[in-house]
């Protein structure tokens, strides 16, 4: 009951942080998303906004990810090593989001936060192509950290074979 319950908390949190960094660094990238034409006062407005309003649930769905991560992966050890294996994968690539986003993307953020509407910076163009970089780069993580615990779940399903086959079988 606990390895599932760990396992079910692990999968919501790794795709929260998933869809967290995916759509934003989707919807704000000059390349694939909507808002390529943004005015450098309009970028910074979002770009502050953003920040204020999901940089906290970002981090502790990061945090909630890489705990339930490697607790699954300790549960997982006794019943299928395989599975724990693909596990600890997957909070391996979770714990890389986490060292990305809180030095290389906390870095940028803070540096945007710094800027004023009123008189931007002249870097702004390098300062934007490295936050994309770095947000590119956690959503990367952060989805094949999701794929890996859909593949752990293939190896020991959270479903026991007992539980779903039928009395008369």
């Amino acid at each position: 009951m606990l390895t599932r319950l760990i396992r079910g908390i692990s999968f919501l949190a790794v795709t929260a942080v998933a869809l967290f960094q995916y759509a934003t660094w989707h919807h704000l990238s000059p390349d694939f998303g909507p808002r390529v034409r943004l005015g450098v006062s309009s970028y910074i407005e979002l770009m502050q906004g953003l920040f204020d309003s999901i940089g906290t649930g970002t981090r502790v769905a990061i945090f909630v990810a890489l705990f339930s991560t490697l607790t699954s992966t300790a549960l997982l050890l006794r019943r299928s090593r395989s599975a724990a294996f693909v596990t600890g994968a997957a909070a391996v690539l979770v714990a890389a989001t986490a060292v990305v986003a809180t030095t290389y993307n906390a870095s940028v953020n803070a540096r945007i936060m710094a800027w004023s509407m009123q008189d931007p910076r002249a870097d702004l163009d390098s300062v934007r192509a490295q936050w994309e970089w770095g947000h590119g780069l956690t959503a990367g993580f952060a989805v094949l950290s999701m794929l890996l615990l859909v593949a752990a779940l293939q190896l020991s399903p959270i479903v026991s074979s007992k539980a779903t086959s039928s009395p008369g079988s």
